[in-house]
Parts: structure tokens; C-alpha cells; sequence
């Protein structure tokens, strides 16, 4: 019984540490997605070389779109005329950060991985995306790139469809249904308001906890089992540093589905149970940069030298990244949160549950609404 009672406390704590950074970060992402809308960022995207690469990693950067709602993102962008190192840029950059991730990352894990997650998101873009086009090409020879593009551009987040219906008829993509930058795995498709601050409220209030809902609180319950059952350092012969430890924190980031958000709360169970800082960067590089919906997607798309090369730039930045903060920094020049850290061992303030519970108001209603959709 105290075992359960530890876990739901850690589970309440860490919400609590994460709520009032995280609402804010919602507000700021509604006014991003009015003011950087899709056609802003296909104008950008568009032609070859090592401008749009760079472009895609600046415009991905600050996006709130996890790797799940990026896909459809990317594959329009591909098809529209993005290269293929463009469109690998912001595949890469997108899912690993975001405003609302950069305020949650500040609160558990404190400025330097908040500062560092956004760099290392715009490099690793600019690097993969050059690297695309240098071993992949630019753009293809052949048209089949055309239907694979607009086969690409279905949600993962939606459900396989029947016979597709005449060309004439048949609807746009999801992410093309909204003026500014949208949520793919929201349950529920109205045609965008006109008035600017009401597209906003909708982002932050709606779209954005649709999109993360599922992928934050798998993440927060996950590291509420790593606080109350992993001891202290039992994960140190494992993940405490060099090149084994980063590789084994990739392949454990990798093939899940966690957005740059919901890991952040997994990346700190980690080092309360004993792993590096430079392990928890490589599983807040991993996680949310691919998983197998990714890497499927990737591979029809751009082919299968774009997909290696994809993945293998996931792989060698973790790694090298990781290997880089653990040099710069040790768990106490990083000045971790302590409350964070040791969530369920510290008193919640007041308005960390007051935030807790409106995080919750947001986050349970499409999560309620997917599933009575799934069982209907």
C-alpha cells in the first residue's frame, strides 16, 4: 500500500513541478501558431541547398508539434517542393523541443538543459539535413516520391481508412484543414476562427493538450515508477556515463513514442535512479527525434539512404552530445531542481496543484473522448 501511495505521489509531484511552466508554454505556443502559420513556413522551406536547411531548423525549433503531428507537417512540405534535406532538417528539430517543452524543461531539469535542448535541436537539424542531401540527394529522379509524399501525409494518430474516395472528393490532410500550425492527433476537425485570439485560445486550450495529452502523462507516470521503485545509483552500472551508457539511453529513447514534453519527467526519473546528465540528454535527443512511425515515414518518402542517414544522425548527436555534457557537467554543477529531483519526497505547494488540476482539466477530456470514440 505505501508502494502505491509513493508512485501516486511522485505521479502528483512531478505533475505539480511541471503544471504552472507548462500552461504558460501552451499560452505562448497559441500565439507561435498564429503568428508562424503553414504558409510562412512553406514559403521558407521551399528549394534546395543549405538555406531551407537551416530555415527548417530555425522554424522547427520553437514549433509544439510532437513526432506524431509533424509527420503530416513534413510530408506536405515534401511535396510541396522542400528538399529532402529541408524536410529532413525539420523532421529532425521539431519533435525535440518546442516553446511549451523549453518552460517544462526550465522547471524539472533547470536552465542548462533548458538552454541546451533548443541548440542542439537546431544543430542536429542543420547537420542531418546536410547530411541528407549529401548522401541522399536533394530532391528525387523519379515521380513516385508524389504518392509517397501524399500517402505520408495521413496522421499517425489516425486510424487506417477504408477505400479511399474519388480524387475530387477526397479531403485535404489534417494539418492543412488549419491556417496555423496544427494539432493532427486532435480528435475532432473545426474550420479555423477568424478571430486571431480565438485560433490562439484554441491552439493552447484544445488542439495542443489533444496532441500531448497521451505521450505527457504516459511520460509522467513512467517516471513516478522510476522515483518510487528504482533506488538511488541503480541505474549507474548501466547509464552512468561513456559511450555504452549513451547508446543503451538511444535504444531505450529511440522506439518510444514520447514528445519532447512528456520525456523531460522520464529523463529525470533517470537520474534520480543514477544515470549521467549526458544519458538523459541522449534520451531527451532519441526519444522524441524517432520512433518506428518516424522512421516508417521517413523511409517511404525520401527513401531508404534518407531513412539510414536519418537515423544514424539520431544516433551519433545523442551520443555525442551526451558524452559532451557529462565533460562540461556533473548532477551538482547542473543545479538540478531539487523539489523535481526528489518529487515525491518534498511538500506540493498550493498552486502547484491548482496548476496540476487545470493541466488535468485539459489533458483527460480528449483522452475521454478518443477512447469512447475507440470503443463506439
Amino acid at each position: 500500500m505505501q508502494t502505491v501511495f509513493n508512485i501516486l505521489s511522485a505521479f502528483w509531484s512531478t505533475l505539480g513541478e511541471m503544471a504552472p511552466w507548462l500552461l504558460f508554454g501552451f499560452a505562448a505556443a497559441g500565439a507561435l501558431s498564429v503568428v508562424l502559420t503553414k504558409e510562412i513556413v512553406k514559403r521558407h522551406l521551399g528549394g534546395r541547398g543549405a538555406g531551407p536547411v537551416m530555415k527548417a531548423a530555425v522554424i522547427g525549433v520553437p514549433l509544439p508539434l510532437c513526432s506524431c503531428g509533424v509527420l503530416p507537417f513534413a510530408g506536405s512540405l515534401y511535396r510541396q517542393g522542400a528538399s529532402r534535406g529541408a524536410t529532413s532538417s525539420f523532421l529532425l528539430s521539431t519533435p525535440q523541443t518546442g516553446v511549451d517543452a523549453f518552460f517544462a524543461t526550465w522547471a524539472l531539469m533547470g536552465p542548462v538543459f533548458a538552454l541546451v535542448r533548443p541548440a542542439i535541436a537546431f544543430v542536429h537539424g542543420v547537420l542531418g539535413g546536410l547530411a541528407v542531401n549529401l548522401i541522399a540527394g536533394a530532391r528525387p529522379n523519379t515521380p513516385l516520391a508524389e504518392s509517397a509524399a501524399a500517402s505520408a501525409t495521413t496522421s499517425c494518430c489516425s486510424t487506417p481508412s477504408q477505400t479511399p474516395p474519388p480524387a475530387q472528393s477526397q479531403p485535404k490532410p489534417c494539418c492543412s484543414t488549419q491556417p496555423a500550425v496544427p494539432s493532427c492527433c486532435s480528435t475532432k476537425k473545426t474550420p479555423p476562427a477568424k478571430n486571431k485570439f480565438t485560433r490562439a485560445a484554441r491552439f493552447a486550450l484544445v488542439d495542443l493538450p489533444a496532441d500531448l495529452a497521451g505521450s505527457l502523462l504516459i511520460g509522467v507516470a513512467l517516471a513516478a515508477l522510476l522515483m518510487a521503485l528504482v533506488p538511488p545509483d541503480a541505474l549507474t552500472p548501466y547509464l552512468g556515463g561513456g559511450v555504452l551508457s549513451m547508446l543503451a539511453a538511444v535504444a531505450v529513447g529511440a522506439p518510444l513514442y514520447l514528445c519532447a514534453t512528456g520525456s523531460i519527467p522520464v529523463a529525470l526519473g533517470l537520474i534520480a535512479a543514477g544515470a549521467s546528465p549526458g544519458a538523459a540528454l541522449a534520451f531527451l535527443i532519441a526519444g522524441p527525434a524517432t520512433n518506428a512511425a518516424t522512421m516508417a515515414v521517413t523511409w517511404k518518402l525520401m527513401g531508404a539512404r534518407t531513412g539510414i542517414t536519418y537515423l544514424l544522425s539520431v544516433v551519433l548527436v545523442a551520443v555525442g552530445a551526451g558524452l559532451a555534457l557529462d565533460a562540461a557537467f556533473t548532477i551538482e554543477t547542473l543545479q538540478l531542481p531539487i523539489a523535481a529531483l526528489h518529487a515525491h519526497q518534498h511538500t506540493t505547494p498550493w498552486w502547484h496543484h491548482a496548476s496540476a488540476a487545470a493541466l488535468l482539466t485539459l489533458l483527460l477530456p480528449p483522452l475521454f473522448k478518443r477512447f469512447l470514440k475507440q470503443r463506439g
